[in-house]
């Protein structure tokens, strides 16, 4: 932080932007507090911190705006580089040749690189996490039902009742062909039991997905 941002947090007729800036400061609860937060996400992003190298005239005196403890903490599994720049000066480059210009390229162009692989892995991941929750969530409907059906005697009768439900569908749904091929042949199949006798038990099929209109006319 400036030292100057200081001195004008601390001036009488400023007591709520004194407050704010002291939250700024090295060691603050606030600070403290953000970092605790992003620390446990940080290993999910490529992080490259850099600080000004040049010190800046600020009020007539020279001063780093954010000084390199701040600029560039010393986490692990990250990178960091000086930029020969006063703080205002950071991303402005003379040429192509620039030192900064170049470290900063140069990280861009491997993150870029390797962002197509790291992406299918996550998305992978993510598919295996939310298939094995969504099975879950799955198991935890049809638990009343099994538990129905354990308890009832093989031989006896059963009696279904039927409700209609009524729905007008809109006529701006479209769409989910594929889907609704696969839900039909899912409700055809038989349910065979393990000694290979059908049994009179209702078939539950699970549709999961954002909730929207959309998927609610599916259904």
């Amino acid at each position: 932080m400036p030292k100057s941002a200081l001195r004008f947090a601390h001036a009488p007729h400023t007591a709520e932007l004194s407050r704010f800036m002291s939250s700024l400061v090295i060691g603050s609860e606030m600070l403290n507090e953000v970092a605790d937060q992003f620390m446990p996400i940080m290993k999910q992003y490529r992080v490259f911190n850099f600080w000004e190298e040049l010190q800046s005239e600020v009020d007539g005196t020279m001063t780093y705006v954010v000084d390199r403890d701040s600029a560039a903490p010393n986490w692990a599994d990250t990178e960091q580089c000086g930029i020969r720049s006063p703080h205002s000066g950071m991303l402005k480059f003379d040429s192509t040749r620039d030192s900064g210009y170049i470290v900063i390229t140069e990280a861009l162009t491997r993150y870029t690189r390797s962002a197509p692989d790291a992406i299918k892995s996550r998305w992978i991941n993510e598919k295996q996490f939310l298939d094995l929750e969504h099975r879950k969530q799955a198991e935890e409907l049809l638990k009343p039902q099994l538990a129905f059906g354990s308890s009832m005697d093989e031989d006896a009768e059963c009696s279904t009742e039927y409700y209609l439900v009524s729905h007008c569908s809109s006529i701006q749904f479209t769409g989910r062909k594929q889907q609704a091929q696969e839900l039909k042949e899912k409700l055809r199949r038989p349910i065979i039991s393990p000694d290979q006798k059908t049994r009179g038990q209702h078939k539950v099929v699970v549709i999961r997905g954002l909730e929207a209109p959309a998927n609610l006319s599916f259904a």
